[in-house]
């Protein structure tokens, strides 16, 4: 599983890696403010803010998250 955040895909090196996951065989999951053009590649793509986002599944996960650290 790739989990993609925020990313436009297009900055190297790191804009290779949802293709070379998907062809390894990696489910792909896009997580952006705005559609990018891989996001045909994504088994999951979700449009919203990653802040947003992104805690209820670190909370259905049942790991820590940094912002309720003492």
């Amino acid at each position: 599983m790739l989990l993609a955040v925020g990313t436009s895909a297009v900055v190297w090196p790191a804009a290779g890696l949802i293709e070379k996951a998907k062809a390894r065989g990696a489910r792909i999951a896009i997580v952006n403010a705005e559609r990018i053009e891989l996001a045909h590649l994504a088994d999951i793509d979700v449009l919203g803010r990653a802040e947003e986002l992104l805690p209820p599944v670190v909370d259905a996960l049942g790991a820590p998250r940094s912002d309720q650290r003492p």
